[in-house]
């Protein structure tokens, strides 16, 4: 449904955190993930590989890193969670929220955003016109893939999925 480039929306640091989008582009460094690689664009400095330690990719979650010996996790707000950091959860955004803490303390978001497929719609349609139903499932929030999903014509949407959930609802 939608093209799989990321751009980067907007950069949120909370008080005190500076730097914010460096340790974004250090921590996704080793990940070729497409969301990982627009933050890497963003950033407008060179990675240092060897400020990286500890490197720790949960797939449908996010990185576990050390950088400067700092603990950095960055990823959704479930990885912040299950590691007993609060962040207030960003609502209402079409985007993409990646949350950001660093030695056990929230310290930001980064928004970005896909870009729907021309042709999203128009597949949509064929397929309905075929009688064949059609289901999003999708890690992403429940705001941002109900927006799709509704752009496109899609009526039932499961959000907020791990890889592991999708096989499950199918």
């Amino acid at each position: 449904l939608t093209d799989g480039v990321f751009k980067i929306n907007n950069i949120h640091s909370e008080d005190g955190f500076n730097n914010l989008l460096e340790y974004a582009a250090h921590a996704e460094f080793f990940s070729n993930h497409p969301i990982s690689r627009a933050i890497i664009a963003e950033y407008n400095g060179s990675i240092d590989k060897n400020r990286i330690s500890d490197y720790k990719e949960t797939v449908g979650s996010g990185i576990s890193v050390k950088i400067d010996g700092k603990n950095v996790l960055i990823g959704n707000i479930r990885l912040l969670t299950l590691n007993g950091i609060y962040a207030n959860e960003v609502q209402n955004t079409t985007d993409t929220v990646i949350y950001i803490a660093i030695d056990n303390k929230y310290a930001g978001y980064i928004t970005v955003a896909d870009k729907e497929r021309p042709d999203s719609i128009a597949a949509v349609s064929w397929l309905h016109s075929k009688k064949i139903n059609t289901i999003m499932m999708t890690g992403d929030e429940p705001f941002s893939s109900e927006y799709i999903a509704n752009h496109v014509g899609i009526s039932k949407v499961h959000s907020r999925l791990q890889p592991y959930d999708k096989i499950k609802c199918m």
